[in-house]
């Protein structure tokens, strides 16, 4: 068992040196429960993140005392990073790390460009989302005396965290911040508590689809490198490309389509930074995709609610499928109850969207996709509904597609 206040050496794939591959530091053989991994994969992609907030911050200050608190609280989230690694096994890790390294050096490094006041106010706007983070997961650990040394583990890290708070807190001084100031960090705060929302929310999507196409399929995903080896798959709406590099880095040959000029240098940018091999292309799939081009998978992922001419986008879509291909349909149910959860709730009281970024008439029942999608000759082979829990920051698939839930659609 590691000691929970020991500073854990790591090798070279983030796993504690000594520790056998695929192991955590409870018994051997002797798994954590799965609500366990999928938290300390979120904790494990944050402190990742943390990490490059500091390396952000000093990229650019300049600022004696502030490249000391950077140095300082850099050194600490890598103890913390060795400390959650320990837990997770490396196969386990986020696939979308390089997001989280990427969004954190932003973090710090845009602040920094605006002098010390920035940097300290944007960190004590992270750390309170992170201190309620941890306080959320220590609570839900404390019926579980056999996860104690686990919970301690957090405990230490939450101490950290808070302390961190209250030193960028303390550097603020007295004075009163700016509008643009507090914009900045409420936008942080939203941001933080929505980076967790999507990571969650996308590595369910992603495991989803990826095991899904090897059942229609018959690939074998299980090899992390080369297990999409050959397909071509098309991401409409791809955004800043968490779904497309996720599935380029197993292999498949992906493009990109978004009318985001925004999403798409960004999404550009990254992939290069990663050496990760994604054609991405600015504009609507009409105008991007020459006629001959036809993909083995389409992903229409959290779109479909934001376009004008469902049946049109969906034809669109279906259009582009090679013979035996698969298109995937993520998005959100037109009831009372997703009003009430997915405007109300996560738009108005828990903000982990900004205000108006859906609008319920635009949202789809499925039996309307179905319909849409008949004269294409799909069929709908599998739906199911997607439970997200904000307090506990999980998400997991279940029977009730009145809210968010996916849909996957092949030929007949």
């Amino acid at each position: 068992m590691v000691s929970h206040s020991a500073t854990i050496p790591l090798d070279g794939e983030g796993r504690a040196a000594g520790m056998k591959p695929g192991c955590s530091p409870l018994c051997a053989g002797d798994p954590l429960p799965k609500w366990v991994f999928a938290d300390l994969r979120t904790d494990h992609a944050g402190e990742v993140g943390a990490t490059c907030i500091y390396r952000g911050v000093l990229q650019f200050a300049r600022d004696p005392a502030l490249r000391a608190f950077a140095e300082h609280h850099l050194a600490t989230e890598q103890k913390h990073l060795g400390l959650i690694a320990a837990w997770l096994p490396a196969a386990k890790h986020s696939r979308l790390l390089p997001l989280w390294r990427l969004a954190g050096f932003l973090t710090g490094a845009l602040p920094a460009l605006f002098g010390a006041k920035a940097v300290y106010a944007t960190i004590e706007a992270v750390e309170t989302f992170v201190n309620r983070h941890y306080e959320d997961q220590i609570r839900a650990l404390a019926p579980h005396p056999d996860l104690s040394d686990l919970r301690q583990t957090l405990l230490d890290c939450q101490a950290d965290e808070v302390a961190h708070r209250d030193e960028a807190a303390a550097a603020q001084g007295n004075t009163q911040s700016g509008w643009v100031l507090r914009s900045w960090c409420a936008t942080v705060g939203a941001g933080s508590k929505g980076a967790v929302a999507l990571h969650v929310a996308n590595a369910l999507r992603l495991d989803y689809v990826v095991a899904q196409i090897a059942s229609h399929l018959g690939r074998d995903t299980a090899n992390a490198q080369n297990g999409l080896n050959g397909l071509r798959i098309l991401d409409v709406g791809c955004g800043g490309g968490l779904m497309s590099e996720a599935l380029a880095r197993l292999g498949a040959h992906v493009v990109g389509v978004d009318a985001s000029p925004g999403n798409v240098a960004a999404a550009r940018l990254h992939a290069e930074s990663q050496n990760i091999m994604v054609d991405y292309r600015l504009g609507e799939p009409t105008e991007v995709l020459s006629p001959q081009e036809h993909f083995d998978v389409v992903l229409a992922l959290e779109v479909v609610e934001h376009v004008s001419d469902v049946s049109a986008f969906l034809a669109t879509s279906a259009a582009r499928l090679a013979p035996g291909g698969m298109l995937f349909v993520s998005t959100i149910d037109r009831t009372l109850k997703s009003f009430i959860v997915a405007i109300v709730g996560a738009e108005y009281l828990l903000r982990v969207l900004p205000r108006g970024t859906h609008q319920w008439s635009m949202f789809v029942r499925p039996e309307e996709l179905s319909a849409a999608l008949a004269p294409s000759d799909l069929q709908i082979r599998d739906l199911r509904g997607m439970r997200y829990v904000p307090l506990l920051h999980r998400a997991s698939w279940c029977k009730d597609t009145t809210v968010n839930y996916i849909a996957t659609f092949s030929h007949t």
